[in-house]
């Protein structure tokens, strides 16, 4: 099979251990977009991502890079280059937001919620100030979450303790609310929260259909839970060396770690570079 494109997930995925993207990973993923690959960055992170990315892979040194499609917030928005121009987004209802944000402040969970590109918090405290090392955004106290849930919110985060997890989850499935979105722990203290059709798989469907790609060229790569739709979705789903067994289940191939050149391997094997 020819591949002609590639999503790759963030953490975990294409950056090491340490948050850091190594050289040959940097170099592989230049010769595939060279080749005429197209190369989509998935993660679930926000839109102000992009040009730390873009910065990031070498745009400065290959133009072509500052043309990438990225899939941000898990899903609920496909957006390409520099000029971030959305090609597909899809936030909460009104009912679902505000639902959750009611039902998160009742749990007592730190709410984080993402709505045109601006940051909305319930309160600052240090995991609002941890959140936003790795998201570097000015953060806005929510005020009104009415107001809020009506002018739509593309992703929500109830930021908590592992231990908690179960409950929280526990509360969504059993609220009404849980037949309108999707939720995924991409990370032990976050359980994100977007609208039922976005998905890290139904959000690369969105983009090859744009693209005119047919989905048996595709290729996608990623660690986690919330990688397993579009590993699933993908011509070919390579799970990480690091992933773990339900994820590795889910794909058609292994390749290594994050540590070891895990994407780097995968790009050179199935793109014949």
């Amino acid at each position: 099979m020819s591949y002609r494109f590639v999503a790759i997930d963030v953490d975990g995925t294409l950056l090491d251990n340490n948050k850091n993207l190594n050289q040959y990973t940097k170099d592989t993923i230049q010769r595939c977009i060279a080749k005429g690959i197209t190369v989509c960055i998935c993660t679930g992170r926000p839109v102000q991502t992009i040009d730390r990315f873009v910065d990031l892979l070498g745009g400065q040194e290959f133009p072509a890079i500052q043309e990438m499609p990225f899939i941000l917030y898990n899903g609920a928005m496909v957006a390409v280059g520099r000029e971030h121009k959305i090609i597909f987004e899809q936030p909460l209802s009104e009912n679902a937001g505000k639902t959750l944000l009611s039902l998160g402040q009742k749990l007592g969970s730190t709410l984080i919620a993402w709505s045109k590109s601006n940051l909305y918090v319930n309160e600052f405290n240090d995991r609002i100030k941890n959140y936003c090392t790795i998201t570097p955004v000015e953060p806005l106290l929510i005020t009104d979450p009415e107001k809020l849930a009506k002018q739509g919110i593309t992703k929500m985060i109830w930021y908590d303790d592992a231990k908690r997890m179960p409950t929280l989850i526990d509360a969504v499935n059993t609220d009404q609310v849980s037949q309108e979105i999707n939720y995924f722990t991409s990370n032990p203290l976050f359980l994100e929260l977007v609208d039922k059709r976005c998905s890290k798989g139904l959000a690369m469907d969105q983009l090859i259909r744009h693209l005119g790609i047919p989905r048996e060229e595709t290729i996608a790569i990623g660690d986690g839970y919330n990688d397993i739709p579009m590993l699933k979705f993908a011509g070919l789903g390579i799970a990480m060396g690091n992933a773990c067994d339900a994820v590795k289940a889910a794909a058609n191939a292994v390749t290594d770690t994050n540590d070891n050149d895990g994407v780097a391997k995968a790009l050179v094997r199935y793109f014949n570079l």
